[in-house]
C-alpha cells in the first residue's frame, strides 16, 4: 500500500478476507436460512436498505433472480417509516442491509414486515444493534470498523 492509498481503497482491498470471515462465521446462520427458506417457500424477495447497502442488496437481487429464479426488489423505507403504508408482504423474505444497524427508517420497515408475519434477515456490521436484535436471523458482516465515506462524513458533520 501507498502512503497516499485512501482509507476506501484500502477498505475495497481487504473485502475478500471480509467474506471468507464473514462466510466462515456465519456457517450455522447461513444454515439457519436455507431452512427458514425451505420452510417458507417464499414467492420473492424485497430488500430494503440505502446508499451503499442499496448497491449491495442490487447485487443480491440478481444472485436471487440467477441462481432461485426467485423474483427480488428493492423497497424504500420511507413508504413505511414517512407515509405508513401497510404492505402485503405475504409469501415474502425481507432482507435488511445496513452498516449501522440503527437507521430508523430501516428499522421500520423490518417491524412492518414482522407485523406482516414474514420472515426477516438482516446484513449487518454491528452484530448487536437494533437491527440485528429485532431481525429473526442476522448475518454479521465482521469486516471491522467503516472508515471511509460514510463515517467520515459523520464526523465532518459532528465537526461543524
Amino acid at each position: 500500500m501507498t502512503e497516499h492509498q485512501t482509507d476506501m481503497a484500502r477498505e475495497i482491498a481487504q473485502a475478500p478476507e471480509a467474506v471468507a470471515r464473514m462466510l466462515t462465521t456465519n456457517r450455522t446462520a447461513l444454515a439457519e436460512l436455507g431452512r427458514l427458506y425451505r420452510k417458507g417457500k417464499p414467492t420473492h424477495i424485497v430488500t430494503c436498505a440505502r446508499g451503499s447497502s442499496d448497491c449491495a442488496a442490487s447485487y443480491f437481487k440478481y444472485l436471487i433472480e440467477i441462481t432461485l429464479g426467485l423474483p427480488c426488489c428493492s423497497l424504500g423505507a420511507s413508504v413505511v417509516s414517512v407515509y405508513g403504508a401497510r404492505l402485503a408482504l405475504r409469501d415474502t423474505l425481507l432482507l435488511t442491509i445496513s452498516q449501522s444497524g440503527q437507521s430508523p427508517d430501516i428499522l421500520a420497515f423490518q417491524a412492518e414486515a414482522k407485523r406482516a408475519g414474514i420472515p426477516t434477515l438482516a446484513v449487518t456490521n454491528m452484530e448487536g444493534s437494533p437491527l440485528a436484535r429485532e431481525a429473526d436471523l442476522c448475518l454479521p458482516l465482521c469486516a471491522g470498523p467503516e472508515r471511509s465515506i460514510a463515517l467520515s462524513t459523520l464526523q465532518l458533520a459532528q465537526v461543524k
